[in-house]
């Protein structure tokens, strides 16, 4: 072992090479080992190709020379940086030591370092630290935080989070009632971040629906068929249809040809919306009209259950719904996807559009949505620095997500969060969801399963997620 003025030396030393790319330590004599070079290699047999940079979720292993091969056996342990070698993450060797890199759409750096253990036939153990140059990660991720925006002139404006840094263009294939049309848009390689585009090519004449599929296409860098990425949907008219409902306040025949129809409150006879309006709901005309351009891209509501269509191509029609909630809608939604939707639930209460933000706020994720609603005070974490993006979310902790949304959405309105109602599991409601279950439940965005239970802690589908978010806004909209 070493003399602790050794390892004091080596410690000082591997701090001023740290950033070198270069073995920490230097020729020792005797038994002792060195790290002299490291190298990625592709896994399946093809050691001989040195990698230049690293695919994200493309397994690879990490092979290195040491100064003692033959007199010795050794252990290590594998890290990588994405901060420049302030901070490192433990690599996990898999099958045949593969080693794997996350899709994150911020990871587009990294440093590697091993640490190896030397135990030779003959003489003392030794360690040593090595520390490569900075390798670049392709992220093949598709596009998120998708959306359309009607402008006066009657163009439409696409913006689109782009987290790849592979693909050489973007396929927009637009569908309305003019057929299918594909524009190429030119994609960022080797960088990511916040895109638009202008369709320009839009009906002057007559407000008319379109829905947009947004593709990467990634074709200079060969990637598995499993990472290559998928398509995102929205939806848009020329000019946006229910876009006065936050207008909406005393003058009844405002609601006249809206395609909104108002809700009364038990008892009530006369239509006052400042006092007497339940919710409101969107006629089945916004669902035609998403049926009729939605012809043809048929696939959209694929795996739907049929009970959840209607409110589905509302919420679709509203833009409530996001990129990442549109497919296996029967599948448990997580954390990082409902984020997404109260995301998108604020925007449309508020008329306002919330800038990304791409600074993590936690250790486990990324994600911008989450960032987004961390910072608006609709989500909080599981522990200071993690937040479980892809845990299942409860009906509790959606609950109150949905309840910090309307609030941030509608301040100064007075939530009524009294208890009205008990279930057969009332008392296993968490205290600090109480206020927001009673919400929910009082307005009715969710109610009880089977046997008057509302199952705080069980999980939601991401139908039934997009729903609740709908049935949130149709309630909420006209509160002022």
């Amino acid at each position: 072992m070493y003399p602790l003025w050794k390892k004091t030396y080596l410690l000082l030393t591997a701090s001023a090479l740290l950033l070198t790319g270069v073995a920490v330590g230097g020729s020792r004599a005797d038994a002792e080992a060195d790290i002299r070079s490291m190298s990625l290699r592709p896994i399946g047999g093809d050691y001989e190709h040195r990698l230049q940079y690293v695919t994200a979720e493309v397994p690879f292993v990490i092979m290195y020379d040491t100064t003692k091969v033959v007199s010795t056996t050794s252990t290590d342990t594998l890290f990588y940086s994405r901060d420049n070698g302030v901070s490192w993450i433990p690599l996990t060797r898999g099958q045949g030591g593969a080693l794997t890199l996350p899709i994150d759409a911020s990871l587009t750096s990294v440093r590697f370092r091993i640490h190896a253990w030397f135990d030779p036939l003959v003489g003392s153990n030794s360690e040593d630290d090595y520390v490569s140059a900075p390798y670049s990660v392709k992220q093949p991720g598709a596009p998120t935080d998708v959306k359309a925006t009607a402008n006066s002139n009657g163009s439409v404006t696409l913006t689109w989070l782009d987290n790849s840094n592979m693909e050489s263009r973007y396929d927009i294939t637009r569908s309305g009632p003019d057929g299918k049309k594909t524009f190429t848009f030119s994609g960022k390689t080797d960088s990511i971040g916040q895109v638009s585009y202008v369709d320009t090519q839009t009906s002057k004449t007559n407000n008319t629906w379109y829905v947009y599929q947004i593709k990467p296409i990634i074709d200079q860098y060969a990637i598995p068929e499993y990472l290559v990425p998928g398509e995102a949907v929205t939806i848009v008219e020329s000019t946006p249809p229910l876009g006065q409902i936050k207008d909406i306040q005393i003058d009844a025949p405002l609601l006249k040809g809206s395609g909104i129809q108002p809700i009364l409150k038990p008892g009530k006879t006369t239509l006052n919306i400042l006092d007497d309006i339940a919710r409101i709901t969107v006629s089945s005309d916004l669902i035609s009209k998403v049926d009729g351009v939605i012809t043809n891209v048929p696939d959209i509501f694929a795996g739907a259950s049929s009970w959840a269509l209607p409110e589905l191509k509302q919420a679709f029609g509203l833009g409530l719904t996001t990129s990442e909630t549109m497919s296996k809608y029967t599948e448990a939604i997580t954390r990082e996807d409902f984020a997404g939707l109260a995301i998108r639930l604020y925007e449309k209460l508020t008329g306002k559009t919330v800038a990304p933000d791409y600074n993590p706020v936690f250790k486990d994720t990324n994600n911008v949505q989450v960032n987004q609603a961390y910072r608006l005070g609709i989500v909080n974490g599981l522990t200071n620095d993690t937040f479980g993006p892809k845990n299942p979310i409860t009906r509790q902790e959606m609950s109150v997500m949905l309840l910090r949304t309307v609030r941030l959405a509608k301040s100064g309105v007075a939530l009524d969060t009294t208890t009205k109602m008990t279930f057969s599991d009332s008392s296993s409601i968490s205290s600090w969801a109480q206020d927001a279950m009673n919400f929910v439940v009082n307005y009715g965005i969710m109610n009880g399963v089977a046997g008057n239970k509302l199952d705080p802690h069980g999980n939601t589908t991401r139908e039934q997620a997009i729903l609740l978010s709908l049935r949130t806004y149709l309630a909420t909209a006209v509160l002022h």
